[in-house]
């Protein structure tokens, strides 16, 4: 049986970060009225809120004092994102944000880049802490149900609940991490992990889609 490569001979495959969702307070005692008069809450959403957006950033403020940042694509942009709203649109409505911030979620990509790609069907059972269960899903922008083909990896029990989206090109949607550090180790593991099983079963491999 082919055994694992030394780790330092197994690439580390590159995450790319695409959504960071972060969480803030504002400051009490605070009065949201001002704002309201020109962002008015959102009642349509799951939870009540009042939608800010900055450039492709959408932060939402809640009757609670709860600020939600989502869709920054690196720290350097967080940071920047949420001194924006602290330094040049809060007081303008004579609120003050908190100067910290609490890390709830990075989303991150990665392409593994895999000689073949997966029989997802194959590698499921071989992947413990994992689940495969394809299943249509409705798109409204062309009025279609596609096949969302993926397995859903569980890196460990318990919390934080580390996952990944595997698909059968090899591509990887990472979630539920709150470092970079964390983010980029596990995607590590998972690639060794998958190289390893693709050495020793070659049915979890099929030919590359044209």
């Amino acid at each position: 049986m082919p055994s694992q490569p030394p780790a330092s001979e197994v690439k580390k495959p590159k995450v790319q970060i695409t959504n960071i969702i972060a969480k803030s307070q504002l400051v009490p005692p605070f009065d949201l009225s001002s704002l309201i008069v020109k962002h008015p809450f959102d009642h349509k959403a799951v939870l009540t809120r009042i939608f800010i957006p900055h450039d492709h950033i959408k932060f939402s403020i809640f009757r609670t004092g709860t600020v939600m940042s989502r869709a920054t694509r690196s720290f350097y942009e967080l940071d920047a994102s949420f001194n924006w709203l602290a330094f040049d649109f809060l007081p303008d409505f004579d609120l003050k944000l908190s100067d910290k911030y609490d890390v709830l979620n990075i989303v991150a990509f990665s392409d593994f880049r895999l000689k073949n790609h997966l029989n997802l069907f194959e590698l499921a059972p071989l992947l413990l802490n994992s689940s495969y269960d394809p299943s249509p899903l409705f798109c409204e922008k062309d009025d279609h149900e596609h096949l969302v083909d993926c397995i859903t990896y569980y890196f460990h029990e318990g919390k934080p609940r580390y996952t990944a989206l595997i698909f059968p090109t090899g591509k990887i949607t990472l979630t539920g991490f709150k470092s970079v550090t964390e983010l980029e180790l596990h995607a590590h593991k998972l690639y060794s992990t998958l190289s390893q099983i693709s050495l020793e079963h070659p049915e979890v491999l099929t030919e590359k889609l044209k």
